[in-house]
């Protein structure tokens, strides 16, 4: 717990901060190593090779974005973390996050759209973005349901002595299925849906932020949060102390 707090407060202000202080660094490699090996114990148990997962991307990004958990970049063929929820989120939910992005994945390579410019994947999104997220919630929920058995039913994340985060599995499994329900029946609701998700996003990492004593600005846009790259698959002696390969700022 301490962990975790102490590299949010010293990544809050600038993330390249895990590039320059060895003892953030180090931590985070203490924190993340056990996130990573309870994600790939699960994909394993729901009869999915987390190898084969993992390469479905380019890339692995960190960011302190407020308004995402996690998601697919196009731009660079990358997945997306953001700080607080990779932290302060079931490791199950972590691991469908990946069984979902690589559903999208494999739906863009389905139709050529892999390598494809932007304008051209916001067209092909305005005719299959509700197939592609019933088809990508639809693997997600599978995934949930299998790995059921394999943890707690109840899960509570402690983010500081006082304050925690409740989560349960057949909560999730349930909101999947309305979510999946209703995209089947409602053609406009993928659109809101995103838009809803969104915000609800923004105001968990709020809510995180602010029991850490810390504070989000929503007036800056997306674009000025920098994402800094990092190892998923593992860290050799070699990475040990450059793990980050590059910072992009947008």
């Amino acid at each position: 717990m301490q962990e975790k707090r102490s590299i949010v407060k010293a990544l809050w202000a600038d993330v390249q901060e895990l590039e320059r202080n060895e003892e953030v660094l180090n931590l985070f490699n203490q924190v993340w190593i056990k996130t990573r090996n309870d994600v790939i114990y699960l994909l394993n148990k729901s009869k999915r090779k987390a190898d084969k997962i993992f390469n479905k991307f380019d890339t692995f990004l960190l960011s302190l974005n407020p308004f995402i958990r996690w998601q697919y970049r196009t731009e660079d063929h990358g997945m997306e973390f953001n700080l607080l929820s990779l932290f302060y989120r079931p490791t199950y939910e972590i691991a469908g996050a990946l069984v979902h992005e690589a559903t999208h994945v494999e739906f863009l390579k389905e139709y050529g759209m892999l390598g494809a410019s932007e304008h051209e994947h916001e067209l092909f999104a305005q005719k299959h973005k509700r197939d592609s997220e019933i088809k990508a919630l639809t693997e997600e929920l599978s995934f949930l349901i299998k790995i059921r058995e394999f943890i707690s039913q109840t899960i509570h994340m402690v983010i500081t002595e006082q304050y925690y985060g409740t989560h349960k599995i057949d909560e999730d499994i349930e909101f999947k299925e309305q979510i999946i329900q209703s995209l089947k029946i409602n053609e406009p609701s993928a659109k809101s849906y995103e838009e809803q998700a969104l915000r609800s996003h923004f105001r968990d990492h709020q809510k995180m932020s602010s029991f850490l004593g810390l504070k989000i600005d929503e007036k800056l846009p997306e674009e000025s949060y920098r994402r800094v790259k990092f190892s998923f698959t593992g860290f050799s002696k070699r990475e040990r102390f450059s793990i980050l390969s590059s910072i992009l700022v947008f």
